[in-house]
């Protein structure tokens, strides 16, 4: 289930706030994201259901399951919710859009999913590494059209 978020300010700096909730959740993702992770765009489109996952490795697809196109550059950043100067930011294999975050250890992330150029929404949710999740979870995220 997916919810957005329209965000009504033009500075770019302030994109980075977004500030995503949760249904259900009593820990939020209220960080500042660095600007590699904003495709500098209006809206924010928020995963309510965390990903339980025993490693941080996926794959970032854009709406319609299309490949990505080879001018394009799609950014995970990952925060630690316990230490939020803790980060991981890698890019997504361009078109496939496979990625994997390695070294992160055990413990409840938010993340944030961006594409640039712009024209792609933004995507933030959490992601719950632990050693008793399913093996095979990984985390899937379909990046909407921007509006």
């Amino acid at each position: 289930m997916r919810s957005a978020v329209l965000m009504g300010f033009a500075s770019l700096g302030f994109l980075a706030l977004g500030a995503p909730s949760y249904a259900g959740s009593d820990k939020t993702c209220s960080l500042t994201w660095s600007d590699s992770a904003s495709s500098g765009i209006w809206e924010v489109v928020q995963i309510e259901q965390p990903y339980s996952v025993k490693s941080v490795r996926g794959t970032i697809t854009n709406e319609g399951g299309r490949s990505w196109p080879s001018n394009v550059d799609v950014v995970i950043e990952l925060a630690d919710l316990q230490q939020t100067t803790t980060r991981y930011v890698v890019h997504a294999r361009v078109p496939d859009g496979q990625f994997e975050i390695t070294g992160v250890p055990p413990g409840e992330y938010c993340f944030r999913v961006g594409v640039r150029p712009a024209g792609w929404s933004n995507v933030e949710g959490r992601i719950l590494v632990s050693g008793s999740a399913e093996g095979k979870a990984r985390v899937r995220v379909t990046v909407p059209l921007g509006n």
